[in-house]
């Protein structure tokens, strides 16, 4: 079916990530990085001749009308609430061709990892995850043309989990396609797996104070997911 696929998820829960493996997919052309093709527009010939330049930049040949093809594009702490609208207008733009994926990562994780990737007060990631996550879960939980899944479960058992994307997307979900993508990541999956162990939750940072009534709002939304429970 060519799928329009959307990766969407907070800063540093595991995009990046994402969007490498499908990169690896053999149906998959192009997974654009933050490429925000429907910031500005909704003219579906405009995002098409957007999205085609950005992959010939990239040295990507393939005709994106023709082929399975997406956009990254992570929600900062800056923008948390645009983030619906984001979706809902890539499903309005490609209609039955249009998958959202949606990645999670235990709160505490994101906010260290900011703190280390771009030097933000891990105090203030975790007010803004806190006071914008369960409401974008809650409603994208209302949704079963999306598909939500942990960063946790995808670093402990990927090819469970891709193979599980691939139906999603209707891609090739054999162990082969599969394999592919995971074979590609073994060093990147290996390295979270093993150097950031987010099951054990060994970011929580000493003095990293949780915002007041609402964590547990948040752990409890989040533990809506299937896959891992998320503890405090």
């Amino acid at each position: 079916m060519n799928p329009r696929i959307l990766i969407i998820g907070f800063q540093r829960s595991g995009t990046t990530l994402l969007r490498r493996l499908l990169c690896q997919h053999p149906d998959v052309a192009y997974i654009i990085h933050e490429g925000r093709l429907l910031k500005t527009t909704n003219d579906r010939q405009v995002v098409y001749e957007c999205a085609q330049r950005i992959a010939e930049e990239n040295g990507i040949k393939a005709n994106l009308r023709n082929s399975a093809w997406g956009d990254k594009v992570p929600f900062c702490a800056s923008s948390p609430k645009k983030i619906v609208g984001y979706c809902r207008k890539w499903q309005a733009m490609f209609g039955e061709k249009a998958r959202v994926l949606i990645i999670v990562r235990h709160p505490y994780d994101v906010a260290i990892s900011s703190e280390k990737a771009f030097e933000q007060n891990p105090e203030r990631i975790l007010r803004v995850f806190a006071s914008s996550m369960p409401g974008f879960i809650s409603t994208m939980l209302e949704d079963d043309s999306v598909m939500i899944l942990k960063f946790e479960d995808l670093v402990s058992n990927a090819a469970d989990v891709l193979s599980r994307i691939c139906r999603y997307c209707t891609l090739d979900s054999s162990a082969e396609a599969v394999d592919k993508m995971s074979s590609a990541g073994r060093g990147e999956l290996r390295y979270f797996d093993r150097v950031e162990p987010s099951r054990a939750f060994a970011y929580k940072a000493e003095g990293v104070s949780v915002p007041n009534g609402h964590f547990q709002l948040v752990l409890e939304t989040l533990n809506r997911i299937e896959g891992m429970l998320y503890e405090e």
